[in-house]
């Protein structure tokens, strides 16, 4: 659920129609969640072969943590 993730902004891109946008995030499977830092990919997870996606919000959330700085002490 993306919608508990803090401190980021969350972009929902849909790739049918688009194919210059998926070479552009090297998607290759859906759902695939990319996180970038000044305009650099720092993180990715893309679905396995079930097209399911292994994370949840909080592991997410952990890695946006650490990269702001939020929670450091």
């Amino acid at each position: 659920n993306l919608s508990k993730i803090s401190d980021a902004k969350i972009f929902d891109v849909y790739i049918d129609n688009d194919e210059e946008l998926m070479k552009f995030g090297k998607i290759r499977s859906v759902p695939t969640i990319v996180i970038y830092q000044d305009r650099q990919e720092v993180i990715r997870w893309e679905a396995d072969l079930s097209m399911k996606l292994r994370i949840d919000h909080e592991d997410i959330q952990e890695e946006i943590d650490k990269l702001t700085g939020i929670n450091k002490f």
